[in-house]
């Protein structure tokens, strides 16, 4: 389990599209105004975050759309890097702590 004394983000699994999710992320991590809504920006939004936060991943979707669900692993794996790579962003999926220590 992540240090419980950091913010925690946790993304609702009622979202149903991969743009839904990156609004929920833009708002919920205070990123600027000219993020789009990427793979390459969330990365780079991620890399910028100067304070810690752990990102709470649902273990599955409420919704049926395996396109969406597809999707959204492209999204996770930017998420599960970033966790590697930056200091800052912590991840879990359903309790399961991914961020190496």
């Amino acid at each position: 389990m992540s240090d419980t004394n950091l913010p925690r983000v946790i993304v609702p699994d009622t979202l149903n599209s991969v743009d839904a999710i990156h609004t929920f992320l833009k708002e919920a991590l205070g990123f600027p105004d000219f993020y789009g809504g990427t793979l390459d920006g969330l990365w780079d939004c991620l890399g910028d975050l100067d304070q810690p936060v752990c990102i709470v991943w649902p273990r599955q979707w409420q919704t049926e759309n395996i396109w969406f669900v597809r999707r959204s692993y492209k999204l996770l794996g930017v998420l599960m890097e970033a966790a590697e790579e930056f200091h800052n962003v912590h991840l879990e999926i359903a309790g399961e702590n991914l961020s190496s220590e």
